[in-house]
């Protein structure tokens, strides 16, 4: 199975008062599904714990697996969600690029495309 960056290296979460949103979590699914979905700590394909759990800044590494469309819910440390649910979220490789899935747009349809420098621009 190939892994693919998601879709940067390191992301970092907020809560609602733009404040990193330290030991929180992010829970994936298949996507639009509550079937649990793994996600990977390194391109090797690691297996993260799910949920995701967040560091003191917020932080976290996600790669995903190149062949699932996957939904993304976070929540603090209390359980609670944070923000809206993040669904369909995909990576989808090619020679040049990576195209990101739309968030919270319509299905199959690329909201972001990520250059091999990282570039990013609206597809």
């Amino acid at each position: 199975m190939a892994f693919v960056l998601a879709p940067y290296e390191q992301r970092q979460y907020f809560d609602g008062d733009g404040n990193p949103l330290a030991a929180g979590f992010v829970y994936t699914y298949l996507t639009g599904t509550v079937t649990p979905a793994t996600t990977y700590s390194d391109a090797a394909g690691t297996p993260n714990a799910n949920p995701v759990e967040l560091d003191s800044d917020g932080r976290c590494v996600i790669y995903l697996a190149s062949s699932l469309t996957y939904k993304f819910i976070l929540k603090n440390a209390a359980g609670v969600q944070v923000g809206p649910t993040m669904d369909p979220i995909s990576i989808v490789p090619s020679d040049t690029a990576v195209t990101i899935g739309s968030y919270g747009g319509v299905l199959g349809v690329p909201a972001f495309t990520v250059d091999q420098q990282g570039r990013l621009t609206a597809a």
